[in-house]
């Protein structure tokens, strides 16, 4: 196919959206009268497509090789081609990269995390002497997780209080906190100690210990809520 450097210009300019109102009137005006023009027009656009097809082909059988060195790269015979697709060619080369990049990159531990965590719900009502327990409970409700933990720190024996302090913790990132918080839930038996085995394996995780997140999901048992939930996030570290 004959192109001139002036058809590559007008036509790219064109479907890059760089042409003013009226330039882009009088083209679509000439794609409508001139059908030599139409048809020149239609082979640069499926020569382009095949372009792009090729160097996104050819690119990822290379990815293997782009260890060698610059110099070897460069006594590689070069193909002449149009500066327009050699310009395409490497903006796709780019594109490729990012995309490979970023479906073949594996999800940080604080993704996880925020995937897999969800602040549970205040299940307790709290009256009388213990107003300010009262108060950071209504807090967390309202998402104020600073403000209840502070209330919490009042209750440094109470079991409730580390668990929502724990879980406040957790959702504010502060993972070093939200561990010492679960762990002191753990110490006794009682109602939350199966979500809190759950979110003190993603707290060590967010602190970046995938070792002790794997070792406390491998220790839930079956008869926990959180099994399942901790056996696809065991898959998902492999």
């Amino acid at each position: 196919m004959e192109l001139s450097a002036e058809h590559i210009a007008l036509f790219d300019a064109y479907i890059q959206n760089e042409l003013n109102a009226e330039e882009r009137l009088n083209f679509e005006e000439r794609l409508s009268n001139d059908n030599a023009f139409k048809l020149t027009f239609a082979e640069f656009k499926s020569f382009e497509q095949d372009m792009l097809d090729a160097e996104v082909i050819a690119f990822k059988d290379k990815l293997s090789e782009w260890d060698k060195s610059a110099k070897e790269n460069a006594e590689k015979k070069t193909r002449v081609i149009p500066i327009r697709l050699i310009g395409l060619a490497a903006s796709i080369a780019i594109i490729a990269t990012f995309s490979i990049l970023y479906f073949m990159g594996q999800p940080s531990h604080q993704d996880l995390v925020a995937t897999n965590f969800q602040p549970y719900d205040n299940i307790l009502t709290v009256r009388g002497e213990k107003e300010d327990l009262d108060e950071g409970l209504m807090r967390y409700e309202a998402l104020e997780y600073q403000a209840a933990i502070t209330l919490f720190e009042g209750y440094p024996d109470n079991i409730n209080a580390q668990f929502y302090s724990g879980e406040s913790h957790l959702a504010l990132n502060e993972y070093e906190a939200a561990i010492n918080a679960y762990k002191r839930v753990l110490q006794t038996d009682g109602i939350f100690n199966e979500i809190s085995e759950f979110h003190l394996a993603l707290a060590y995780l967010g602190n970046d210990n995938a070792q002790l997140a794997k070792e406390t999901l491998l220790a839930i048992q079956k008869e926990s809520d959180y099994f399942t939930d901790a056996e696809k996030l065991l898959v998902e570290l492999e």
